[in-house]
């Protein structure tokens, strides 16, 4: 966030990652993203050892996953977050440190479980204001910027490290949280601080290394100050594969819009607040209502408020304003909070298998979301198919989606990899309606699978609901597969 409080708009490198991401936001379109800052850091919690002020790792997992419901109900489908906000587990002792397993598993942890409630993970890795002053004019430095972003192991090991622990999942980063304060500060005019040549340098470097892990990772730097685009003070564009402005005021206004550059790189809203705090104001939901309305006829494509939780009053949890902003997701048709059907924490809720040699079983040896989910051991042959499937019944009728998380297990041989699809069957013919395969693999996240209902027939008669698991070409031996969290939208 701008100035004291600690915080964070945007021709994709990899264009095709970037049109699944960004999606294809014109001006007067809807944003494709609507979702909120979760300073995690600022209100006590960490995700590892050390940094500037020494703190052990204080992750709470279930604080997490009753946030990421929280916003999933709330229809938001994007949180940012801060990694290494203080320097957490990065700096120890006086030293670039790389992240150690505590770390890299509290992280993964955090980002899987908001994945799992449909969340994207908007990562941003430095902060601005870990090196600047939050005193005006912002001219002086707290914390040498050198000992950390000019070191060979920061680029060379820890961005790498994290980076390759969150390969395959639903993020995207910001290599410097509103990384103008520290190249410049504004004193009757542009006076340099790092200046820009030497900020240009870090963002390229942590691209660079962002990318040597994950080839196609979207990657920008926040910037709090519309001054530095509209007047080219030195930021190197070229590089950046979205802008993101952050945008504090009392009318709602976001002065970056797509037309501004007209290159076809995605321009995001970052941050967004009030000039003062949320709960200073008596217009929070009109005000959220002006910010959003900004964005639509901006054309921007990705808006996040701030902030969730935090140690001041920008907090949203528990307002109207965080009411409205899930009102306007919800009207945009992002998908809110669901209704896990089963979860099978303890159960097989009654689902069974057909083609498998084991099972079905509840387990706790994979879990997308609680510390459960449903295990097949299967035999793996070329074009094998394997069911599980529950054939209780249900209504549908009035939702728009089911989805649920699978993997496959490690071993076995996967020559031809594997896939699976998400399955209805409907009314008196036990009609087939399914997601279409997807590829999956056995990494911890898991995959997602969506079935959208909108062309289903006969929901208030479901007969069964399943996922039909489907062996490559020479695949073979044992393995397992999982499913978890089958959830209605």
């Amino acid at each position: 966030m701008s100035k004291a409080f600690r915080s964070c708009v945007p021709l994709a490198a990899a264009a095709a990652a970037a049109a699944l991401l960004f999606g294809g936001a014109a001006a007067q379109a809807r944003p494709t993203y609507v979702g909120i800052n979760y300073p995690w850091f600022a209100y006590g919690q960490s995700f590892g050892r050390g940094g500037i002020n020494g703190q052990p790792p204080l992750y709470n997992s279930q604080t997490a996953k009753a946030a990421f419901d929280d916003m999933r109900n709330h229809h938001l489908n994007i949180v940012r977050i801060f990694i290494f906000d203080g320097l957490e587990g990065i700096y120890n002792n006086g030293a670039v440190v790389t992240p150690n397993a505590t770390y890299l598993n509290n992280l993964t942890d955090f980002v899987n479980q908001a994945n799992a409630d449909g969340l994207t993970v908007y990562i941003t890795l430095f902060n601005s204001w870990d090196f600047v002053s939050s005193a005006a004019p912002y001219s002086q430095e707290i914390f040498n910027p050198h000992l950390v972003l000019d070191s060979a192991l920061t680029y060379n090991s820890v961005i790498p490290t994290v980076v390759n622990a969150l390969r395959g999942k639903k993020v995207l980063y910001d290599a410097i949280n509103e990384s103008n304060n520290l190249a410049q500060y504004y004193s009757g005019g542009w006076q340099n601080l790092e200046g820009w040549s030497t900020v240009n340098a870090w963002i390229g470097r942590i691209k660079a290394a962002i990318r040597s892990a994950d080839s196609t990772a979207q990657v920008t730097t926040s910037i709090n100050n519309f001054d530095v685009f509209q007047y080219h003070t030195g930021l190197n564009t070229t590089q950046l594969d979205f802008y993101d402005l952050h945008a504090y005021n009392n009318t709602g206004a976001i002065p970056l819009t797509t037309a501004f550059f007209g290159d076809g790189k995605p321009v995001w809203t970052g941050e967004f607040g009030p000039s003062t705090d949320w709960a200073s104001i008596s217009n929070g939901p009109s005000l959220v209502d002006n910010f959003l309305n900004s964005a639509v006829s901006g054309g921007i494509t990705g808006i996040l408020s701030w902030a969730y939780a935090s140690a001041d009053n920008f907090q949203m949890k528990n307002t109207a304003a965080f009411n409205e902003l899930g009102n306007v997701a919800a009207s945009y048709g992002i998908p809110g909070g669901g209704t896990v059907l089963y979860d099978f924490e303890g159960s097989t809720n009654s689902w069974t298998g057909s083609g498998i040699a084991g099972g079905p079983w509840s387990v706790t040896e994979w879990a997308a979301t609680g510390s459960a989910s449903l295990k097949a051991d299967i035999t793996l042959a070329s074009g094998g198919v394997y069911s599980v499937t529950n054939t209780q019944g249900g209504n549908y009728y009035g939702h728009t989606q089911l989805t649920a998380r699978v993997r496959r297990a490690t071993w076995g041989t996967y020559t031809g990899g594997m896939t699976a699809k998400l399955y209805v069957q409907t009314g008196s013919g036990w009609t087939w309606y399914d997601s279409g395969a997807i590829a999956i693999d056995s990494s911890t996240g898991g995959k997602t699978l969506t079935l959208n209902l909108s062309g289903v027939a006969n929901l208030t008669q479901i007969k069964a609901v399943g996922v039909q698991f489907t062996a490559g070409s020479g695949d073979s031996g044992s393995s397992s597969v999982y499913i978890d969290s089958v959830t209605l939208n």
